[in-house]
């Protein structure tokens, strides 16, 4: 099997570093030809050296340090563009985040075979620390609270099940030829149940992850010619004591965290209606323009207050 591994940072190297460490300590990658795309999106006061050794040592051959802050999702949006220019059929994609770490051994071997013994499933993730952004609610999502099913020395989950399904970024496996082709369809508007979806960021085709969740939704409705969206295509693995693989370290974020065209488009919208946002997501563009302005600024990951 061929597999890239595709992993997107912003320079916060307290946060990378044993990211990449803990990675290259626990995946065990078998005798696949593992390719790694690297792309860092935050010039400032980052060493360009020292970054691309750092990667190179962890296996990524393409290594892009953007010269100025784009945001996550072109760096999304590029990353596919190298995938598809490099023409070698990879089978699969991994995704990994920058700020999160895998705590115990995998094989890839085991997430592959899942996807053979479960045809449906496009994507297997490992399971990360449940709300981590409210963790006085943990006891809400407990694990012991959801349905999950044995597989092998594993246990597995949909997340559909909390309501709260999305496209996983943080560590997961990703068959690449539905991907790719659910997001050419949505792009050439060939997706019919995406054009009564009011999603502004759908509509813009901007990258991120509730948006790949919806495409691939609307991507296995199409092929299963359904007239609602498909929600069960990304299973979460946890271990045999039903313990997540992954935590979450990144405490503070700086950077684009949303495209300009959909802030300023947002803009537009309340300017013309104040009553078409919540306030909760008048808070949220509030605090989206002045990072947007700001972008050197740290971030609390958590309360998007300024550190």
């Amino acid at each position: 099997m061929k597999i890239c591994k595709i992993i997107w940072s912003t320079n916060r190297l307290e946060y990378l570093i044993p990211t990449l460490e803990s990675s290259s300590k626990f995946i065990n990658w078998g005798d696949h030809e593992v390719y790694g795309i690297f792309i860092d999106d935050m010039p400032t006061d980052r060493n360009d050296n020292f970054l691309m050794d750092l990667a190179k040592s962890h296996g990524y051959n393409y290594i892009k340090l953007q010269k100025e802050n784009l945001g996550l999702a072109n760096s999304w949006e590029e990353s596919y563009s190298i995938l598809t220019n490099l023409e070698k059929d990879y089978d699969f994609i991994w995704h990994q985040e920058d700020d999160v770490i895998i705590n115990a051994p995998i094989n890839i071997d085991d997430l592959i075979e899942y996807t053979y013994y479960n045809k449906e499933c496009i994507q297997v993730a490992l399971a990360i620390q449940m709300n981590w952004y409210f963790p006085q609610e943990a006891n809400e999502v407990s694990v012991n609270k959801i349905p999950m099913k044995k597989w092998n020395d594993f246990y597995t989950f949909n997340s559909n099940h909390l309501k709260k399904g999305t496209f996983d970024a943080s560590f997961s496996l990703t068959k690449t030829k539905p991907l790719l082709d659910a997001i050419n369809m949505w792009k050439e508007n060939k997706l019919p149940l995406l054009k009564d979806i009011n999603l502004l960021e759908l509509k813009k085709h901007i990258y991120c992850e509730g948006v790949f969740f919806t495409v691939l939704s609307a991507y296995k409705a199409f092929h299963k010619k359904l007239n609602y969206l498909v929600d069960d295509w990304c299973i979460s693995f946890y271990n045999k004591n039903k313990e997540n693989f992954v935590e979450h370290i990144g405490e503070w974020s700086w950077g684009q965290t949303t495209a300009k065209e959909i802030i300023d488009e947002r803009i537009k919208e309340y300017e013309k209606n104040p009553k078409s946002l919540s306030q909760g997501s008048i808070y949220q563009l509030k605090k989206k323009i002045e990072i947007s302005k700001n972008p050197n600024d740290k971030i609390n990951s958590r309360t998007w207050n300024k550190l």
